[in-house]
């Protein structure tokens, strides 16, 4: 969504525009708190996390085992 897109929805909703930058900030938040959800999820997956504890066996080198594909 560009910054057009953005206004013109909160010229719809009509919300006054001394109030777009704070709506805007705690979109922005939230966005980027649920896209680092999706890989601290996996890496503590990985590494055998359950519940905040660590699987015995498990060891923090294994979390990147098969990451080199990405490099």
């Amino acid at each position: 969504m560009n910054v057009k897109t953005f206004n013109d929805n909160m010229n719809q909703l009509h919300v006054i525009e001394s109030e777009r930058n704070v709506i805007r900030k705690g979109f922005a938040f939230e966005l980027l708190n649920a896209q680092d959800a999706v890989p601290c999820s996996y890496f503590a997956q990985r590494s055998g996390e359950r519940n905040g504890r660590q699987i015995e066996g498990e060891n923090g080198i294994d979390v990147f085992q098969g990451l080199s594909i990405f490099e």
